[in-house]
């Protein structure tokens, strides 16, 4: 599974698990800080 993978790295699932083309993704996001500012970024699996 790719989550773990993933997670591994820094990232974090987002909201619920969904279907595209009937394979089960789920979107994940990587929080970064830079110069004391937030930033996201964000992709599903």
């Amino acid at each position: 599974p790719a989550i773990p993978f993933y997670q591994g790295m820094g990232f974090e699932p987002e909201g619920e698990e969904f279907l595209d083309a009937g394979i089960p993704h789920q979107h994940m996001v990587l929080n970064l800080q830079r110069d004391g500012k937030d930033a996201c970024i964000k992709g599903h699996l």
